[in-house]
């Protein structure tokens, strides 16, 4: 098999999660599904997920350039490139806010009343939070040798912060006394009972955020702690050739 026959084949297996991503976001916004998330929380938990890391995520693997990429480890200008760093720092703490109080604020049970009365808002809520996750995932995904993509260290933090807002809004929603949203009817007898509901939707963001994370956390952690040896093992060197 040739070098050209191999590099089609990879072009079309990362183009096949851009499709994913497009007909999963469709597939989510209308009916059935979008009906379900309006009568029932573990659908419109599973619905939550799809649009806030999910799409995004397989988006931002689907249109990922694979060729090569610029290297960001050399610099003639010093002063330049601790500027471009701090500018991409920045960046990277900006976007991870607003990816958190993204998944806060569209788990509050006024935001998620809301969805269930207006189907309008499903729209809105869609686009907003797939738009924020491509920002999120793209510094999560981006090649480590792409000028401006974080570190390994901070992508491992920000997958972990945002991983544990999530299991917390869940634990918060799943494990309450009563429903946290009050639009969603469990009637005794026909269907999900309010608990039941509830702690599958609890589940679903626990899983599916774990399986969305979880990863990517373990990918940068192993590129951190193999860093931190190389740097171990070539100061050990430097020493023993003094």
């Amino acid at each position: 098999m040739t070098d050209a026959t191999l590099a089609r084949r990879r072009v079309f297996s990362f183009k096949s999660f851009l499709w994913l991503g497009v007909a999963l976001w469709v597939l989510f916004l209308v009916a059935p599904l979008s009906d379900w998330a309006r009568h029932w929380e573990y659908a419109q938990s599973l619905q939550f997920c799809v649009y806030a890391f999910g799409v995004p995520a397989l988006l931002v693997l689907g249109s990922l350039r694979l060729g090569p990429a610029k290297d960001a480890s050399f610099d003639a200008d010093e002063s330049n490139a601790k500027k471009r760093y701090a500018s991409a720092r920045t960046r990277w703490v900006v976007r991870t806010i607003l990816m958190i109080l993204s998944v806060v604020v569209w788990r509050l049970s006024p935001v998620v009343d809301a969805l269930v009365h207006h189907s309008w808002l499903g729209v809105i809520e869609a686009l907003f939070l797939t738009l924020v996750g491509i920002l999120f995932w793209r510094e999560l995904l981006a090649p480590l040798a792409v000028a401006g993509a974080p570190d390994p260290l901070f992508r491992l933090v920000i997958a972990t912060l945002v991983m544990w807002t999530i299991w917390i809004m869940a634990y918060l929603a799943g494990l309450s006394g009563g429903s946290w949203y009050y639009s969603f009817h469990h009637h005794a007898g026909h269907g999900l009972s309010l608990t039941a509901d509830q702690q599958i939707s609890a589940a679903i963001l626990w899983l599916l955020s774990a399986c969305g994370f979880l990863p990517v956390i373990f990918l940068n952690l192993t590129r951190w702690l193999g860093s931190e040896k190389d740097a171990r093992d070539s100061r050990h060197h430097f020493t023993r050739s003094q």
